[in-house]
């Protein structure tokens, strides 16, 4: 008896990431995640947390990064006469900030960096919990996504099956 995660994503936030991966990682039936065409990101954190993972003979995994993006257009916005007014509670000083037409400040960016890294350390905490990887080899990744023989020698995957194949590759692997 096992479960089987059919994992195709390029990834997604973090928002309920890790928790997800915690219960998934808490599952005591053997757990199994294929991975069709793409596991990355906060995907590959998900099936990082199985027991088991397989992957088709051209399926990316890995991406083990964090990306936080701000849009700045103040300039092209002003150009246009768009202007934004933000009204906040005296004591919300940074309420408004990542919005459009505020400034990208150095210390938003910052903060963001700090909240990045911090993010990033659960990340590969998260990874180095399920899969056979020391610490340096997550973060040797860079952040890159890998098909079947470098996802195999990484450590990212354990087999690679057909999606024709993977009921009986996935009962053989937690037999």
């Amino acid at each position: 008896e096992m479960i089987l995660f059919h994992v195709d994503s390029p990834g997604g936030h973090v928002s309920g990431c890790f928790d997800t991966c915690d219960l998934v990682f808490s599952i005591e039936k053997p757990t199994v995640a294929f991975c069709a065409d793409m596991a990355c990101s906060a995907a590959y954190a998900i099936a990082s947390s199985c027991d088991t993972i397989i992957g088709t003979q051209t399926c990316d995994t890995g991406h083990i990064g964090v990306l936080a993006t701000f849009l700045d257009v103040n300039q092209a916005l002003e150009n246009e006469g768009v202007k934004f007014h933000y009204v906040t509670a005296p004591e919300g000083g940074h309420k408004a900030d990542g919005n459009l037409g505020v400034p990208v400040s150095k210390a938003m960016l910052d903060r963001t960096q700090k909240e990045v890294n911090e993010t990033y350390e659960i990340f590969v905490n998260v990874v180095q919990r399920g899969r056979p990887m020391t610490d340096a080899a997550i973060r040797e990744t860079k952040a890159l996504s890998f098909r079947k023989e470098a996802s195999l020698s990484l450590g990212l995957i354990d087999k690679v099956a057909s999606s024709v194949d993977i009921v009986a590759v996935a009962l053989e692997a937690t037999a």
